[in-house]
This record gives C-alpha cells, structure tokens and sequence, in this order.
C-alpha cells in the first residue's frame, strides 16, 4: 500500500501515515526500512504493509520511501508512451 506520512515525532519513536485507501495508520520506528535514521518526514510518500497489532488493530510494517514519480518530479509525462508492448501476441 501508499500513503503520506501525516505526523511523525522522532522524540517519541512513532506517528501516523495516511493510506491511499484515507485510513490512518500508526508507524513505530522499528518499523521503519531505511539505513542508518529511522524517521519520517511529513507529507513525504512512502510504501507500506500493514499487519495486526498486540491489541488486533491494524498498523503500518515494512515502511520505505516510495519511487519518485517522474511526472510529478518535472520529468517527461510522455513517458509511458515509449514503452514497448506486452502484448506478445503475433497480429496476423
């Protein structure tokens, strides 16, 4: 799943992502996958599993920087069109 990080205290080791789907999720810092600081930034995209909780509500695991986007990055928005089709189909 995708989402932004609604609000992350890195004093305290936890916050909250918002789901694509609008649902908030908590985040603990070990659940965190990036090298060395283990935080997040507000409003930044990020990739995301959920699992149950010891109290069985669901939370954000497996949280990682999402891919940049190349078409909200500046880059060419045309750039889907360059790719080769999939269709391995003979035309006849």
């Amino acid at each position: 799943m995708q989402g932004v990080v609604k609000w992350y205290v890195l004093e305290k080791g936890f916050g909250f992502v918002r789901g694509d789907d609008g649902a908030d999720y908590f985040v603990r810092q070990e659940n965190i996958l990036t090298d060395g600081f283990k935080g997040l930034e507000k409003g930044s995209r990020v990739i995301f599993d959920l699992a149950f909780d010891e109290d069985g509500k669901l939370e954000a695991t497996q949280v990682r920087p999402a891919p940049t986007d190349l078409a909200s990055a500046g880059g060419d928005d045309q750039a889907d069109a360059t790719l080769p089709s999939l269709n391995t189909a003979s035309e006849p």
